[in-house]
């Protein structure tokens, strides 16, 4: 659920004690778990499809592990930059704000 939608729900976490670092906490967590379930489900999907782009592989093994995990580590820091910027804004809310609404 995008965090727009859930501004009421970060209110209350707010209104009730938490910490902007745990809500910011929590948004970057959330979206890392998306990041590393796609990495799960598409590893092993990248590596089956590797006959079909082995031609495309200039100067690569068709199953690199260095690249395999330098892209998976990418993602990951990619991932953490993209939760950041709305765990920030979603630390900013105020709480009688998003109660009112």
């Amino acid at each position: 659920m995008p965090i727009a939608q859930r501004t009421r729900e970060i209110g209350v976490r707010i209104a009730l004690g938490a910490q902007r670092i745990q809500v910011r906490r929590m948004i970057v967590g959330e979206t890392l778990q998306l990041v590393s379930a796609g990495i799960v489900l598409g590893a092993p999907i990248a590596l089956l499809a590797t006959p079909f782009v082995q031609r495309l592989l200039f100067g690569l093994a068709s199953s690199d592990a260095i690249t395999l995990v330098s892209v998976a580590l990418m993602l990951l820091a990619i991932g953490a930059v993209v939760g950041w910027l709305p765990g920030t804004r979603a630390s900013r809310v105020d709480p009688m704000q998003a109660l009112r609404n």
